[in-house]
């Protein structure tokens, strides 16, 4: 899960997209579309969606995931950022202020950016998938990136997950695992 699962909860449906939470997904595939290879089936994938992740099964056009976090931390990632590194926010996360030392932050010649990836066309979506894939992927399969998980919750203690993210206090993600005969 991630904070835009709780901030959507709070917010309320949108017309624009589902109402059901849960824009991160991972697991195993078990069926593909059309135009899919076969071969996926039995892959282990994680994906952005646009919401309905929330369930035994979800449909996904993306097939990687880079999550981020708001101006809460600005401070902190501009001290950790490399020379003329760069921050990108995909969330606004709970804090939406961006409150940047900006001397710190030209003395790195650091770039601040950001973008929605919620609202991009699926071909934007797919293309950030596919470059993931080849630039990114491969640390994560090696080991070489591991993911940091706080704490898991079952699915059917989503309210407790959603809390537990609200308070702040966690270091990592909170994930909600499903028990089923395809892990």
């Amino acid at each position: 899960m991630n904070r835009h699962d709780c901030n959507q909860r709070q917010r309320g449906p949108s017309p624009a997209h589902s109402d059901v939470s849960g824009l991160e997904v991972a697991g195993l595939v078990v069926a593909v579309g059309h135009g899919v290879a076969p071969e996926w089936v039995g892959q282990r994938v994680c994906a952005l969606t646009d919401g309905r992740g929330y369930a035994q099964f979800a449909t996904a056009s993306a097939t990687h995931v880079l999550p981020m976090s708001g101006g809460k931390y600005s401070a902190a990632n501009v001290k950790a950022l490399a020379r003329r590194g760069r921050i990108v926010h995909l969330s606004p996360g709970e804090d939406a202020a961006l409150q940047v030392p900006l001397r710190a932050l030209m003395a790195k010649e650091a770039v601040v950016t950001g973008s929605l990836l919620r609202p991009l066309p699926d071909p934007e979506k797919t293309a950030i998938a596919e470059r993931l894939r080849v630039v990114v992927w491969h640390l994560i399969t090696g080991r070489r990136v591991r993911p940091v998980v706080h704490q898991c919750f079952a699915l059917r203690q989503a309210q407790q997950a959603h809390r537990a993210m609200e308070a702040g206090a966690h270091i990592g993600k909170i994930v909600l695992t499903i028990t089923s005969s395809f892990t």
